[in-house]
């Protein structure tokens, strides 16, 4: 067996020991208050979504994802308008200022709007000539919820609530006192033109843990009997999230923390296996020295040469011959003629000494003339006069 296919199965050995332990494991209570229609958290409002329309049958139950002032511009049909209930459960006050707008004037056209929240909007309420007072919070008192009807009386719960907001009334025109939450009232209807307004302050009441315990969905199906309408649109802004969750395509790996923690180390683990192979296989990059520029070296030598055979008559004509070979080549000047005109334009290409270029001019002339055997001395006078106007 290679090394890579037992990496695998150690991979797969631990991935399997993983999703088992977790397994095991006691799954913790999640108690964020989500208020979301398909959470099964205690706080969520799956039992609700789900009972909602046979609790309301034959009123159609439509959920709606935007806001209030979008549905109005978009879907609802003012021209010749049903009557509908707009349904809310919220946590905190989620309604913006065009959105109560929208409803003020969606009741009065005769619709019913239905907010259950812990902190109603002031603005909405101040519309309306109703405010709000905060009574507690953070304690281990319940709260008795229950309604004024003599025909529900029943319909009545305690629980205990983290906060909690009483409504206070600026205007009584049109004001009904449905329940009250302890001694204060808690479940109100104040008409607005041909439609009302059905003010709710808890809605824990609708949570999945209340709805469960004991008989408290007595008092939440009393609430929501109240409800009176062709159509009820319950206004959602969680149902886009949740519609794109359940279309990922490892929605069910994620849904569950153990097979999602067990799906990181997988990944992670392939990844650093990757890396440590990319690492270890690799082949060694042989070293490629740089190609040497020899001519340098070449010229050095044959120098050596010529110097060593005390050959200073050869040695001074290939010194005359590729300087004016380098004159020619590199000035384009005409050295045919050594003469005054060839120092003028030398000169003032070169811009050097008018007096050194004539030295050097004299010695090439001399050397040239005559085959007599130099000396090292008069190799060096000629190699010196070069330098000093050479470029």
């Amino acid at each position: 067996m290679n090394s890579t296919v037992k990496y695998i199965l150690y991979f797969i050995l631990g991935f399997l020991a993983i999703v088992f332990i977790q397994s095991l494991l006691p799954k913790p209570i999640n108690w964020q208050r989500s208020f979301k229609t398909n959470d099964k958290i205690p706080f969520g409002l799956y039992i609700l979504n789900k009972e909602l329309p046979t609790l309301l049958s034959p009123i159609a139950v439509e959920k709606y994802a935007k806001t209030p002032y979008e549905y109005f511009v978009e879907e609802f049909d003012t021209i010749n308008p049903k009557k509908e209930t707009w349904f809310f459960v919220l946590d905190q006050e989620q309604i913006d200022k065009a959105s109560i707008e929208k409803l003020l004037k969606a009741a009065a056209m005769g619709n019913d709007i239905f907010i259950s929240s812990m902190s109603p909007p002031y603005l909405l309420l101040d519309s309306i000539g109703l405010g709000s007072r905060y009574m507690y919070g953070n304690t281990n008192k319940d709260t008795k919820f229950q309604l004024l009807n003599p025909y529900l009386k029943k319909a009545s719960c305690s629980i205990n609530v983290p906060s909690l907001e009483v409504f206070t009334v600026q205007d009584s025109t049109g004001l009904t006192i449905l329940g009250n939450s302890g001694d204060e009232p808690g479940f109100i209807r104040k008409k607005v033109g041909k439609g009302a307004f059905y003010l709710h302050n808890s809605p824990d009441v609708f949570v999945n843990y209340h709805l469960l315990e004991s008989n408290n969905h007595l008092y939440a199906e009393g609430v929501l009997s109240y409800i009176n309408s062709d159509k009820l649109v319950w206004f959602d802004p969680q149902r886009n999230y949740n519609e794109q969750i359940d279309n990922f395509p490892l929605r069910f790996i994620f849904k569950h923390p153990s097979l999602r923690w067990a799906w990181y180390f997988v990944i992670i683990g392939f990844l650093i296996f990757i890396l440590f192979n990319i690492k270890r296989r690799q082949r060694i990059v042989p070293v490629i020295p740089p190609v040497q520029n020899t001519s340098v070296e070449f010229v050095r030598t044959i120098a050596n040469l010529y110097y060593q055979e005390n050959n200073h008559e050869d040695l001074i004509q290939k010194m005359i011959v590729y300087f004016l070979e380098h004159t020619r080549i590199r000035l384009r000047i005409d050295t045919s003629k050594l003469d005054e005109k060839f120092i003028e334009n030398y000169h003032k290409k070169t811009g050097k000494d008018k007096q050194d270029i004539k030295e050097a001019v004299d010695l090439i002339i001399e050397y040239r003339k005559t085959n007599q055997p130099r000396s090292e001395k008069e190799l060096n006078k000629l190699y010196q006069s070069i330098q000093k106007i050479s470029i």
